[in-house]
């Protein structure tokens, strides 16, 4: 069997590279990539440390359901402690993680399509191979090579699914593993709004969570809080405005990141430079903003946008878009009462699967009606156009009214969560002029009077 592309070191360096940052590529190569298959030939021995680092991403992954990414080097240090590397090994497993991390990413669909088309070669040989042993020993049936064949097909169908024995030792196994290890933090990235951190955890990746809200209440500004919040805790983000201008948006951002006035801006040059160069260095990973105001945006569209970043090299973890009016669903229904809440239902039924896919923290926002606006608590029943929403996502907050304790406070509602507690809220103070959704200190002093107050 021809195999010299799949054992070629540039071509199983590329892979390793993805195996170690690419979370996408992980979900279906990770099905069909061994350990073994990194394994040097006799004469490539020095492709050792490719063949360990390869392992432990794939075991990673395993374990973990995510990719090792910094991880890596906490890894190889355990792997060398571990199994007593020498000095000299240790030296070259740390040189190649060092060389491994600084990889670009490319033509990752390119590279799993090989991997595929390898694993397809090699189960219809050893198909072959068991039919013939088995018609030697005079053991054929008609049912067993109807069971072969059926188990390659199906094991490379594009709609076949990855079933696991749920209640085997192993699969028991990595799941204990998995929680005594796993880092929450690390699963779910805090929301950086204390109060909402200690009431509840956010949403995991390929979940969608959902900010409600009437207009003007500050619903984007919870997308930008958001996305920035993701960014500062080393998540590439991308944020996809379809209702205001890109200009309007930069602002917005401007304005969150330096705690400056919208307005004061322009005015204020030198102030706006030296304190978004200080915010900056905080930023540990990209955010991408498309403006999408002049496009036909539909989920087809998004997911372009996220496949050209990737053939970038830009792997995205999060994804915020403002806000679900403005996505053009997959088909339009006949003019009926009906017809506006089958489209979203279409919307929100391709969001849940384009998280998934893409291993995505997915963020959107919704409209609550106008009758809501004087509202603190707001549920599913404010929604405007489809209360069936609710049902679709993770989490919904609702950003209610709070001026019953102070003219900028919001009240923060978690009418719905999956994985933790809801029907729980909390007061945030605001700061609309600055593009601020979360002001941490004049919160803090709101929620200790309250108590004070209490007592």
């Amino acid at each position: 069997m021809a195999y010299p592309v799949f054992k070629d070191p540039s071509f199983q360096d590329k892979l390793v590279a993805h195996l170690v940052k690419d979370g996408v590529f992980l979900k279906t190569a990770a099905t069909y990539l061994k350990s073994e298959d990194f394994k040097p030939l006799p004469k490539q021995q020095e492709g050792w440390p490719r063949w360990i680092i390869g392992s432990l991403a794939l075991s990673y992954w395993d374990k973990y359901r995510a990719p090792v990414r910094k991880m890596l080097k906490v890894e190889v240090l355990d792997y060398i402690q571990k199994n007593r590397v020498g000095e000299f090994q240790a030296k070259k497993l740390l040189q190649y993680v060092r060389w491994i991390r600084k990889q670009s990413l490319e033509a990752g669909d390119a590279l799993l399509d090989k991997v595929l088309d390898f694993k397809r070669q090699k189960a219809r040989v050893n198909a072959i191979d068991q039919i013939l042993q088995q018609q030697e020993e005079g053991t054929l049936t008609d049912q067993a090579m109807l069971d072969i064949c059926k188990g390659v097909v199906e094991t490379f169908s594009p709609n076949g699914t990855h079933a696991v024995d749920f209640l085997s030792q192993k699969q028991v196994d990595l799941r204990v593993e998995r929680r005594l290890r796993q880092n929450q933090s690390f699963l779910t990235p805090l929301f950086l709004i204390d109060p909402l951190d200690i009431l509840i955890n956010s949403i995991r990746r390929g979940q969608v969570g959902l900010w409600t809200g009437p207009s003007g209440r500050g619903k984007s500004l919870a997308l930008i809080h958001t996305a920035l919040a993701y960014v500062l805790q080393g998540y590439t983000t991308v944020v996809i405005s379809l209702e205001d201008t890109k200009e309007d948006v930069e602002d917005r951002f401007d304005a969150a990141l330096t705690q400056m006035p919208i307005r004061k801006l322009g005015e204020l040059e030198k102030t706006f430079r030296i304190r978004f160069k200080r915010m900056r260095r905080m930023l540990r990973k990209k955010l991408i903003v498309i403006d999408a105001t002049d496009q036909e945006c539909t989920l087809p569209w998004i997911e372009s946008q996220l496949e050209d970043l990737r053939d970038k090299g830009i792997l995205v973890d999060a994804l915020v878009i403002d806000y679900d009016d403005e996505i053009k669903p997959p088909k339009k229904y006949k003019a009926e009462a009906s017809s506006r809440r089958m489209e979203f239902a279409d919307i929100y039924r391709g969001l849940r699967r384009l998280a998934a896919k893409w291993y995505l923290y997915l963020w959107t926002a919704a409209q609550t009606t106008r009758e809501s606006e004087k509202e603190k608590f707001l549920t599913g029943r404010h929604l405007a156009e489809d209360i069936s929403k609710k049902r679709k996502v993770t989490i919904m907050i609702g950003i209610g009214n709070g001026g019953d304790v102070s003219p900028e406070a919001l009240y923060l509602w978690v009418d719905k969560h999956k994985n933790d507690k809801k029907q729980v809220g909390t007061y945030i103070i605001s700061d609309m002029d600055r593009g601020v959704f979360y002001n941490r200190e004049k919160t803090k002093k709101l929620l200790d009077r309250m108590r004070g107050q209490t007592v």
